[in-house]
């Protein structure tokens, strides 16, 4: 039985997961070396559970599991609820400085938009049909 061809999205989709993955892994080590000392136990464990279920999720959906289209799905929503609740509680923050303000919601809108992006593609009939097991 052949194998269903990936499209390029979802090929753009994996590749975002897999520099996502890298980044959350990398922060882990900047921090490190900035701060001269080694991240606290519930900081590197979160990282650390973010890089796996990122790449995870990544090499899943590069092998076309319905597991895994879930698993982003969950991680978008997560991710997007999380980057509204860090606007609204860093809000009043970053009014103070227009420069913090204007990256704070250039930042946010710009992960809204791409984690909108990311879950509407997941959800387009066709790209579902992929997942979906031969009867």
């Amino acid at each position: 039985m052949r194998t269903p061809k990936r499209p390029l999205g979802l090929m753009l989709l994996s590749t975002v997961l897999l520099i996502l993955a890298l980044r959350a892994m990398g922060w882990i080590v900047i921090n490190s070396l900035v701060e001269q000392r080694t991240p606290s136990l519930v900081d590197g464990v979160a990282r650390l559970l973010v890089t796996a279920v990122l790449l995870v999720s990544a090499i899943g959906l590069l092998r076309l599991q319905e597991w895994a289209r879930w698993l982003t799905l969950a991680a978008c929503s997560i991710y997007f609820g999380l980057t509204l609740f860090n606007v609204g509680t860093l809000w009043s923050n970053l009014q103070i400085n227009r420069l913090n303000l204007s990256l704070g919601v250039l930042s946010a809108v710009t992960a809204v938009s791409v984690l909108a992006l990311m879950w509407w593609y997941l959800n387009r009939e066709d790209v579902r049909r992929l997942f979906r097991k031969p009867e």
